[in-house]
């Protein structure tokens, strides 16, 4: 069974290197590729990043022109895999997350073999070991629920500044808490669950019937409903299962694009209005 992994980078190349090199020497025996898209890092990462793998034949780099965003940056690598590479399956990961388990193309396999999954989501954990974060939903988004969603972005994004001052006082003061807390249903195995953005495995159930693994009109943010709501669609199924882990460091790359916590907090709930306008559309018209 052939693996491609596409795995996006934008700046955060230390981190890039050591996710590309995990997947190569763990899986040394297996038939594996990895496709590195670099969203056109402004600091030349991309460039400096092929140029160190370039006599590993297993690595192939995709220098976009742009930096054109989550969705449309690993539909390009995607579309390099079925391209050039025809993978059995093709695992959409981000580069900060890090595959522990030696059999995890094994298991993966082996699962498509007797669900004949479109899509599978590995159990996703916190780097500390400390919190779940797949699958983000047990049921999707209603077009209401969506509704409600955006406006309280639209006016997280409008009040911006006023609520970024207020929250940094609060955890000052200890008003306030960013501990995160575990998902729901992460312990069995699920279908129709809406699944993490950070893994992905994509079967050749999926990759038969789609030109891109993810809708090109967003930018960042919500790209996991819109994906549930696609496959849901058009009868692909999507499968959550907890013996397969992976650690994820998390906004590896958002973090070193937007150095500010101001800038970073301001963009998310700018592009999570824009995704949601995305997945509203989807939800009103049933296309």
């Amino acid at each position: 069974m052939r693996f491609t992994f596409v795995i996006l980078h934008y700046q955060a190349s230390d981190v890039t290197r050591k996710c590309v090199d995990n997947i190569l020497s763990r899986f040394k025996g297996e038939e594996v590729s990895v496709v590195v898209v670099d969203n056109c890092s402004p600091d030349g990462s991309g460039k400096l990043l092929e140029s160190e793998y370039l006599g590993e034949k297993r690595v192939h780099f995709v220098l976009m022109p742009a930096n054109v965003g989550f969705a449309r940056g690993n539909n390009a690598g995607y579309d390099y895999a079925v391209c050039h590479l025809d993978p059995d399956f093709i695992v959409v990961m981000n580069n900060d997350v890090f595959i522990e388990d030696d059999d995890f193309l094994k298991k993966a396999a082996a699962l498509y073999e007797s669900t004949h999954y479109a899509v599978l989501g590995p159990d996703i954990w916190s780097t500390d070991g400390s919190v779940h974060q797949s699958p983000t939903k047990l049921s999707p988004f209603t077009l209401r629920q969506a509704r409600i969603l955006r406006a309280k972005m639209e006016a997280k994004h409008k009040a911006y500044f006023f609520n970024f001052v207020t929250w940094n006082l609060k955890l000052a003061l200890g008003l306030a808490s960013e501990k995160k807390k575990d998902v729901c249903g992460f312990d069995t195995p699920r279908e129709g669950c809406v699944l993490h953005g950070a893994c992905y495995i994509f079967s050749r159930s999926f990759i038969s019937k789609r030109k891109y693994a993810f809708n090109p009109a967003t930018f960042l943010y919500t790209e996991e409903d819109i994906l549930h709501y696609e496959c849901t669609r058009d009868g692909l199924k999507m499968l959550y299962d907890p013996s397969l882990k992976v650690n994820h460091l998390e906004d590896a790359s958002t973090k070193a694009a937007y150095r500010s916590l101001y800038k970073r907090g301001k963009m998310k709930y700018g592009a999570y209005v824009q995704s949601l306008d995305v997945l509203i559309g989807l939800l009103q018209n049933g296309r």
